[in-house]
């Protein structure tokens, strides 16, 4: 994971930048080995966590008012990456990584797969949701299919950085299309795109087949479908730390087991 190409991106507001830090740490302490160029997109670079997390090695993507809403700041992210970076590999604060994985190398191997198929625009990390489809790209590995509720997903997901901008700014169209009324990045703005959330929704399973009919998206498999089942994956974290606004009792039984708080 060693690769110079793929950036590991983040983004973030005021409201959850408590979670930054403790992200962080948790993904040098769990995968030590991944060399990847990170990320964060935010509104306010010069705020004292952001400060630290740049002593943690992260590089910072500031992003100006018109970017700040939930989708604009995920595109305007991925965008803003350095011209030499093929993918993007965009993960919520709330993504704490739990401990090592097995899998590791399964990063490479589907890195490989991409470099030598431009076919494979994406491959989703995390088996929650799992792939339905039955054709196996290869092992571990499913390819997404029409019989899949999910064909994108804010689950961890290695992308094509180009493919995820072009499926965000179509989800944008779509719904100032749809909601003429809604203004652009107001908060009404924001609410629709977190509670219809177009972009993981049915309407946007057809966007997406419409998009991409022609093209692979992969997803790694689940093995075992117990509830912890979600860490038997190349990144074992799980979705989700926060819901509704509020970090889980789980989420904080790990801050005070790994020392983070």
């Amino acid at each position: 994971m060693d690769r110079v190409d793929c950036a590991y991106v983040i983004n973030s507001c005021p409201k959850y930048y408590y979670l930054l830090v403790p992200h962080l740490i948790l993904l040098k302490r769990y995968c030590p080995d991944m060399k990847w160029p990170i990320y964060i997109g935010t509104e306010e670079p010069e705020h004292k966590t952001i400060q630290i997390c740049k002593s943690l090695g992260a590089n910072i993507i500031p992003l100006s008012a018109e970017e700040e809403s939930f989708w604009e700041s995920r595109i305007a992210t991925v965008s803003k990456l350095p011209n030499n970076i093929q993918y993007a590999f965009p993960v919520q604060e709330d993504f704490l990584l739990e401990r090592h994985s097995p899998y590791y190398d399964e990063f490479k191997k589907i890195m490989d797969a991409m470099d030598s198929n431009p076919s494979i625009l994406s491959a989703r990390i995390m088996p929650c949701p799992g792939p339905k489809g039955a054709q196996t790209y290869m092992k571990g590995w499913a390819v997404l299919s029409n019989a899949d509720d999910y064909l994108f997903t804010f689950q961890a997901t290695l992308w094509r950085r180009e493919v995820y901008c072009q499926y965000l700014e179509k989800i944008i169209d779509m719904t100032i299309k749809n909601n003429p009324y809604l203004v652009v990045g107001s908060a009404e703005w924001n609410k629709n795109a977190i509670n219809v959330n177009l972009a993981e929704n049915s309407g946007g399973c057809k966007i997406f087949r419409e998009m991409f009919q022609n093209y692979i998206h992969i997803a790694w498999k689940r093995i075992g479908n117990y509830p912890n089942g979600v860490y038997n994956c190349p990144f074992p974290y799980r979705p989700t730390a926060v819901i509704k606004g509020e970090l889980q009792d789980w989420a904080k039984e790990i801050f005070h087991r790994e020392g983070l708080v």
